[in-house]
């Protein structure tokens, strides 16, 4: 297995698990409906970049504080789970993709309205 296939295989076992315990461990009422939406790894593995986002119109930096208290947690069950001495640290980022298409969605609508 080439090392951009391993990289590419830990990065969606990651994902997956992170997910998992995301919605099955987390009882925080702010972090309810969170998404994963993607997962970058840093060079060397130093560092996993977790890009989240909610439907339910949550504050994206209470979000992403909120999931970076509970990193130390989320580290140490990955480790259990892929069997793996050491975790990257965990950065959350808020995405925010969403809303930048739904203000182009809005503008281009402003467009079609004035033509």
């Amino acid at each position: 297995m080439s090392v951009e296939a391993s990289r590419e295989r830990y990065r969606a076992d990651l994902q997956n698990r992170l997910s998992i315990l995301l919605q099955r461990d987390v009882n925080d009422p702010r972090l309810q409906g969170v998404s994963i939406i993607r997962i970058d790894l840093g060079r060397g593995n130093d560092a996993v970049h977790v890009w989240v986002h909610a439907m339910l119109g949550q504050d994206g930096d209470q979000v992403t504080k909120g999931l970076q208290r509970l990193s130390g947690y989320f580290r140490h069950a990955l480790g259990k789970s892929l069997r793996r001495r050491r975790i990257p640290e965990l950065r959350f980022h808020w995405d925010t993709a969403f809303e930048e298409g739904n203000a182009m969605v809005t503008r281009l609508g402003r467009m079609e309205q004035s033509q």
